[in-house]
């Protein structure tokens, strides 16, 4: 594998087709969310990516445009908190996580440099055009459930993929908070019913003209791909053909920790292998975990040089018991790929490499090139379960392999 540097271009693999986006908002009928100075039905701010049937002559979106969200008058106090968790979600895992920022010297930027971050990052293109005329038929369907306290457009890298080669992608908001109240996050998923969510979302993707009912797929991260799993442990018809879960984060915990923590009750049958009715196939992405392994737990032993990186695989323990009921299909990242780093937020650094020297930017290339694997992946997955294809896992993850330089 050639090695990547911080001038080597890194492209998302596209699709045949030009990709269009559009937006709406539902409101549940009978769920009722009442909300600061909100007191209706829950809403669900949805975004729906599509193929397009020809390039538009226009202007392609912005990421900005990712924030104009439809619906403010009808639910004006949520629309506006949804704005304030966006600003803040990505500066505090988007942008800086933990790592030290250096400007290039040659740069003047405001005092408020996040500021000055936010708004270049508004500005990126995305290679996604305002709602036009679908390509002709009808695609497979793909629900998109993102992460704990994030948004619809979380891995917009992905949707975007996806819906370049053949697939209507619905990403909702499923939890909603406001960070202006301080203990806004816990009580806006208070009760939160992530299943019934889920249903009432499908619903309404499943009317869309150009989507494939039939052939509908579920995607998601982190608590995301857990809501998916709850899902499907339900008794009656399958809602998927198949689930992709973008790292639970259950994968590399013990089935002893999980009880303990007590954390994830509603997934107790499928770590005690009663999980009947969870029989989708389903597919988990999990990162290897790494360490550095100190140099006096090497002293005069031999074993390693001192700071030696290690790799340890998800053993996925807590999935084990329940293989007679679903059809799991392990899957390893080989390269260590941080949890916010299977979606595209939790990777925007990488779009602000020339104008910030990032003192760690040959890290946040790889991480990048990573992100885009998993994409390929994912969107390998679907388009094999929706053609019917025999699926051979050693086919399969050959070239998905990654070795770290």
């Amino acid at each position: 594998m050639p090695h990547l540097t911080a001038q080597t271009e890194i492209l998302p693999e596209q699709g045949p087709y030009p990709v269009g986006l559009w937006d709406t908002v539902l409101i549940h009928p009978t769920e009722r969310f009442p909300y600061g100075d909100y007191s209706g039905g829950k809403p669900f701010f949805v975004q729906v990516w599509y193929p397009l049937a020809e390039r538009p002559s226009g202007a392609s979106l912005h990421l900005g445009d990712l924030l104009r969200l439809r619906g403010r008058d009808r639910a004006t106090a949520l629309h506006d908190s949804t704005i304030v968790l966006w600003r803040q979600t990505i500066v505090r895992d988007g942008l800086m996580p933990d790592r030290r920022l250096q400007f290039e010297p040659d740069h003047i930027w405001p005092a408020d440099s996040l500021q000055a971050m936010l708004t270049l990052l508004l500005e990126q293109p995305m290679e996604v055009f305002p709602a036009g005329r679908a390509a002709e038929g009808r695609f497979p369907l793909v629900i998109y459930h993102h992460g704990a306290q994030s948004m619809p457009f979380e891995n917009h890298l992905l949707c975007e993929a996806l819906a370049s080669r053949g697939f209507v992608v619905v990403a909702s908001g499923f939890n909603l908070a406001n960070d202006l109240m301080p203990d806004a996050l816990l009580r806006s998923m208070e009760g939160a019913k992530p299943a019934d969510d889920l249903l009432f979302v499908l619903d309404f993707a499943r009317r869309l003209p150009m989507a494939d009912a039939d052939h509908a797929y579920g995607v998601g991260f982190s608590a995301g791909a857990q809501a998916l799993l709850q899902l499907d442990m339900r008794p009656g018809p399958k809602p998927f053909r198949a689930i992709v879960c973008l790292h639970t984060t259950l994968e590399d915990k013990s089935v002893a920790y999980i009880t303990e923590k007590g954390w994830w009750e509603d997934l107790l049958p499928i770590f005690r292998g009663e999980a009947v009715y969870a029989v989708t196939p389903t597919w988990l992405l999990a990162p290897q975990s790494w360490y550095i392994v100190e140099p006096d737990s090497l002293a005069g032993s031999g074993a390693a040089p001192s700071g030696e990186l290690r790799f340890k695989a998800p053993r996925f323990e807590a999935f084990q018991a329940n293989r007679k009921f679903t059809p799991y299909r392990f899957v390893t990242v080989q390269y260590p790929l941080a949890h916010d780093g299977f979606i595209s937020m939790g990777n925007w650094r990488y779009l602000l490499r020339d104008r910030f020297a990032y003192p760690d930017l040959r890290e946040l290339g790889w991480e990048y090139r990573g992100h885009l694997a998993v994409n390929r992946l994912v969107a390998d997955i679907l388009q094999w379960h929706a053609a019917g294809a025999d699926l051979r896992e050693e086919w399969l993850l050959l070239p998905f392999t990654m070795e770290r330089p």
